[in-house]
């Protein structure tokens, strides 16, 4: 079976930076930013972030694991690595993979909805 190259690795990494830079764009008011991010290949992506921030425009991302069981979100319980009081008076960006239908990253809002 033949394979299609659809992005290459510096691509790639052009594609992090540039998400990076939207997220400083969008937050840059407010220098406390807190990135909850899926467990997989959301918590993957929103690792890469923060090294962006502090070398390119020194703004502060703090990640946090939001694990969840992706096939049953439902009847899972919804857990972070950090305490729920660390996320006031921060902007919360929460980061996911999406790649089928964002389900997932709806349910891991839920943590953050009292915010």
């Amino acid at each position: 079976m033949e394979k299609n190259l659809i992005l290459t690795g510096q691509q790639v990494s052009q594609k992090i930076k540039r998400m990076a830079f939207e997220v400083y764009e969008l937050t840059s008011r407010k220098r406390r930013l807190c990135l909850p991010a899926s467990n997989g290949q959301g918590y993957m992506l929103a690792h890469c972030w923060p090294n962006n921030f502090d070398r390119d425009i020194n703004h502060q991302g703090k990640v946090v694991k939001v694990s969840i069981d992706k096939s049953a979100p439902l009847q899972s319980q919804i857990e972070l690595d950090a305490e729920p009081s660390s996320f006031k008076k921060k902007c919360i960006v929460v980061v996911d993979d999406v790649l089928n239908t964002g389900k997932t990253l709806a349910y891991a809002m839920k943590p953050f909805s009292w915010c």
